[in-house]
């Protein structure tokens, strides 16, 4: 008998083969309590209200969403996020939330105990109190160890995750002996853009030898968040805050304020994205299978038309291993 994950993935196929908007991505604020100097979720400006989200998330519903994921900013810092949930919850959606994990209460946690949602993901960016502080500039690790440990308790589906850095590098195994205290799996990005000049990221060895780490000590169940599938405007999209579409969040280019017509801004800014795709330098390269390159990528290393050096060296890091 197939399990719900083999028939979500027929499910998923089918939409991208035949264009059904199955899969959304919001992000319901951009505000977010911890400061990382990667992170470009530091924007305060104004936000979609309550009842404009309950339309966005309504249009969505009747033009085939089947699946969503609620990201920021840290999603459990708006007010209201209890209200989005449950109403995006009722319409029969299956729903993936992006949270830092420092401000579930009590209130959200019987919200999500009496509708579960399909998966809580929280990222680590340490294992103690003080490679918190100094990753986040907060006092916060105790709140996400509590929330995690509540999680558990409350049988809801946790992931944990990481991503590739530094700080979070030289402390690899302590975070990898952490996340095996709770009985629980390791997922991880592999990329992670250049936000600026004096931001440093892991060289493409290193990048390799973060992945392998963790690798190695989870060898299944390993969630690994770089596919080369993207289904962006072919059977996904993505909604910032202030309620303009564009293909993934990495991505913010093309884009346009949703409005009253989800298919129709989908449609218009899916024939530019499309162009993009075709101009793509990286057709017939010999690296293609060991790269990560895609729009996206390419946009936030500093031109969607051009090779990226970085990409480039990681790939070749890895065909060589």
């Amino acid at each position: 008998m197939p399990t719900y994950s083999d028939l979500k993935t027929k499910l998923l196929d089918y939409a991208y083969q035949t264009n059904v908007l199955i899969t959304a991505e919001f992000e319901i604020t951009s505000s977010c309590n911890f400061n990382c100097e990667m992170c470009y979720a530091k924007n305060l400006d104004s936000q979609l209200t309550t009842k404009q989200w309950f339309d966005i998330f309504n249009m969505a519903y009747k033009n085939g969403m089947l699946f969503a994921l609620l990201t920021g900013g840290e999603i459990f810092s708006r007010p209201d996020f209890i209200k989005l949930y449950n109403h995006l919850y009722d319409l029969g959606v299956k729903i993936t939330l992006f949270t830092n994990g420092s401000k579930l209460n009590e209130k959200i946690l019987e919200a999500l105990k009496k509708r579960p949602p399909e998966v809580i993901a929280i990222t680590l960016y340490g294992y103690d109190e003080l490679s918190y502080q100094d990753f986040t500039k907060t006092n916060s690790f105790k709140q996400v160890n509590q929330a995690i440990d509540k999680l558990i308790n409350s049988n809801l589906n946790l992931s944990l995750r990481t991503i590739p850095l530094p700080k979070i590098y030289q402390n690899i195994e302590k975070i990898i002996a952490y996340v095996k205290s709770k009985n629980l799996h390791l997922g991880y990005f592999l990329y992670v853009s250049q936000t600026n000049d004096s931001f440093k990221r892991l060289s493409p060895k290193e990048l390799l030898d973060f992945e392998s780490k963790i690798k190695s000590d989870f060898p299944t169940n390993v969630t690994k968040t770089d596919s080369k599938k993207c289904s962006a405007f072919i059977s996904s999209y993505f909604i910032n805050h202030q309620g303009y579409m564009q293909g993934c969040a990495m991505m913010p280019k093309p884009t346009k304020k949703v409005g009253d017509d989800l298919l129709g801004t989908f449609l218009e800014l899916k024939n530019q994205w499309d162009d993009l795709i075709k101009k793509s330098p990286c057709k017939n390269c010999e690296l293609e299978q060991n790269c990560m390159n895609c729009v996206a990528r390419r946009y936030l290393e500093g031109n969607v038309l051009k090779c990226s050096a970085y990409l480039k060296a990681i790939a070749e890091e890895k065909q060589n291993a």
